[in-house]
């Protein structure tokens, strides 16, 4: 195994610490998290084996105009699940208030 270094938040430190020990589920929190991260990643792979391909949903022209010229808004990929419970993904369109330094 190799050592992975995670900073989380100490609301999740303190959840996952109810799940382990004695009267726990999992004897120590790195037991917990290889196991939520397993559990993750094969939901992850099962849903990209069984999605067919992203629908992409396009921006009128006028917007694309003025997000090239202004550089205001951002598209994000969202998962929706249509009336047959398959995964599809869509795009929501934000607009950017303020930019954050990195």
């Amino acid at each position: 195994m190799v050592i992975v270094t995670a900073n989380v938040p100490v609301d999740y430190l303190q959840m996952a610490d109810k799940l382990v020990g004695q009267k726990g589920l999992y004897t120590s929190r790195s037991e917990l998290i290889r196991y939520a991260l397993r559990e993750f990643l094969l939901e992850k792979l099962k849903m990209l084996k069984k999605s067919e391909q992203p629908e992409y949903v396009d921006m009128p022209k006028e917007q694309q105009d003025y997000e090239s010229e202004q550089k205001q808004y951002i598209r994000i990929p969202i998962e929706v699940k249509d009336k047959t419970s398959k995964p599809k993904q869509e795009f929501k369109i934000y607009k950017i208030i303020k930019k954050l330094e990195t």
